[in-house]
């Protein structure tokens, strides 16, 4: 794998986890419930640490020329309008089953990254990384079932 085959498969992660933060904060905006908000809150802030692991990686790597694919965007985005509306219907299961096949989704793509060959050691291993921190994030959307006060 050459240095921008390296380059697009962070850049396509950190897309991703923009775009995944900028949906929860405007899911966190159309919630009416506290809790609801104080989840979102959650969400938003654990993909923005992950954004920005993956901003210093960029950083951190050679400079090469190399123009992002900007038509990347999260699961969040693709099932945005059954999200808006499980939230309007205050129907949390609903959300909580989109919200973890969004997170999902994106989770998959990271794994398709892994698999290509001859992908250098240290740019495995963020990838490895990230990839199990994403699969934290699906734990804590499956945790909405226990937000106090929030029942179908």
């Amino acid at each position: 794998m050459n240095k921008e085959s390296s380059i697009a498969a962070i850049s396509s992660l950190w897309l991703r986890h923009k775009d995944a933060v900028n949906q929860y904060r405007k899911a966190m905006a159309l919630a009416s419930e506290e809790g609801l908000k104080n989840w979102f809150k959650t969400l938003v802030e654990y993909r923005e640490s992950l954004e920005k692991d993956c901003q210093d990686m960029l950083q951190a790597l050679p400079p090469v020329p190399f123009t992002p694919n900007k038509n990347i965007t999260s699961g969040l985005s693709k099932n945005w309008v059954e999200i808006k509306e499980a939230l309007l219907l205050e129907n949390y299961s609903k959300l909580t089953s989109v919200c973890w096949e969004a997170e999902q989704e994106d989770y998959e793509a990271l794994k398709k990254s892994l698999k290509i060959a001859n992908l250098p050691e240290g740019i495995a291993n963020f990838l490895d990384k990230q990839g199990k921190s994403m699969l934290q994030m699906q734990r804590k959307v499956e945790r909405m079932n226990t937000v106090p006060n929030l029942n179908d």
